[in-house]
């Protein structure tokens, strides 16, 4: 099985990229407007001085946490069982 998927600008989102990751698949996006996108981080941006003129606003940590054990999880379960 292809575990490299390329998708347009409409498929580069930040759960697409969650879900991929727990599929053990790779996504490589083709970016529209690449130099007017940011980055998101965990922890403050600052940590990643290479990347700073890429960086966006951090991660909120808490909304991940509070859906991953849930939803996130049950999702991937779906997806990899073929219900979804």
């Amino acid at each position: 099985m292809d575990r490299v998927r390329y998708k347009d600008t409409g498929g580069a989102s930040d759960h697409v990229f969650a879900l991929f990751h727990l599929l053990g698949q790779a996504l490589v996006p083709r970016l529209r407007d690449f130099p007017d996108r940011r980055l998101a981080c965990f922890g403050r941006p600052g940590r990643w001085m290479t990347l700073s003129a890429l960086m966006g606003r951090p991660i909120n940590e808490n909304v991940v946490l509070d859906h991953w054990g849930s939803d996130v999880m049950r999702l991937m379960a779906s997806i990899k069982t073929g219900s979804v």
